[in-house]
């Protein structure tokens, strides 16, 4: 009997040029931002800007590659994640690669405790910002749920620390794309 071997691509899932769409949209970013870290060596400060803008290039380009897909059935909204398991484990491993990289001094250091309050108002104020101008779902149910996560995440961080906020908040982003609820 013989064996049959599956293509990457029947591995990956999905339709590839989904993949292909979104690695030609992040890459000559990616090439730029790495030039700029190997021939600059930025400061502390670049350094923070660029992590951010990278994590917004990467975040945005799903949409337009569509790697996940946004709708409203029956008034409730949902997002659904490109169906590949190599995918999503990959996109794990990356941004896991990317914490260990960087420490609490690049972030800027410690926080004044006086300031958690205003910034947890400025995250949660700037995430229902984002929900409403770059998801276009304007619905009640998804600012509520936006509400609800950022406030929950912004307490437990403040009180517990960062690893049980991002389990919060990872927590939050699974159960919406995972159709269990």
């Amino acid at each position: 009997m013989k064996t049959r071997h599956r293509s990457i691509f029947e591995l990956i899932g999905g339709n590839m040029d989904n993949l292909t769409d979104y690695l030609s949209r992040i890459s000559p970013a990616l090439a730029v931002v790495a030039l700029v870290f190997v021939l600059v060596r930025p400061g502390k400060h670049l350094r923070v800007v660029l992590y951010i803008l990278t994590f917004i290039l990467l975040r945005d380009a799903l949409t337009p590659a569509s790697l996940w897909r946004l709708g409203v059935t029956g008034g409730v909204p949902w997002i659904r994640l490109f169906p590949s398991r190599v995918f999503l484990a990959g996109m794990a491993l990356a941004s896991l690669a990317a914490v260990g990289r960087i420490d609490l001094e690049d972030r800027g250091g410690a926080v004044d405790p006086a300031f958690l309050a205003p910034l947890l108002l400025f995250a949660v104020a700037g995430n229902l910002l984002e929900e409403l101008l770059f998801r276009g779902y304007v619905g009640t149910p998804l600012l509520l749920f936006t509400l609800w996560e950022g406030v929950l995440c912004g307490i437990i961080g403040a009180r517990y620390g960062v690893l049980p906020s991002t389990l919060v908040h990872g927590g939050a982003i699974f159960a919406l794309p995972s159709g269990l609820l």
